[in-house]
């Protein structure tokens, strides 16, 4: 928006014009993780790593620790897993998809994930994306 926020010292002051003051968006998390069970589409489940200074469609990427899987939105601002030949391509071309075009990143939908079963789409219930630094602070926290 291009409206000009304003602040104020308190109940009594007037509202003053702050220019300088913007909002921006949060900062994606470093790592995601997916766990949960799939019947399909297993090698999906894993910890994603951020890569730095990568978008598709706009929106942060995500990779695997270990295999060629990524987390990526499409065009319609579903978000997949995808292999990266097919990064931001249909959703055919996908693992899982989360069709969640709200523009909340993947650990903050409560969508439910579907995975590919070769034919079709299924709801994937289990699946679960968290975000791995927010996950294990909560860890310590309750420990």
């Amino acid at each position: 928006s291009s409206v000009v926020w304003q602040e104020t010292r308190g109940r009594d002051d007037p509202w003053v014009d702050a220019p300088s003051l913007k909002c921006a968006p949060p900062l994606p998390p470093p790592s995601l993780v997916l766990s949960g069970s799939l019947e399909h589409q297993n090698f999906c489940l894993g910890a994603y790593s951020l890569v730095e200074g990568r978008k598709v469609h706009g929106r942060p990427v995500w990779k695997h620790a270990t295999k060629d899987r990524w987390i990526a939105a499409s065009s319609f601002g579903n978000w997949l897993v995808q292999a990266s030949e097919n990064l931001g391509a249909a959703n055919s071309l996908s693992f899982l998809v989360l069709r969640d075009s709200s523009g909340m990143l993947p650990h903050e939908s409560s969508v439910v994930w579907q995975e590919g079963t070769g034919a079709d789409w299924v709801d994937a219930p289990s699946l679960k994306c968290v975000d791995q630094v927010a996950a294990e602070r909560a860890a310590a926290e309750r420990a």
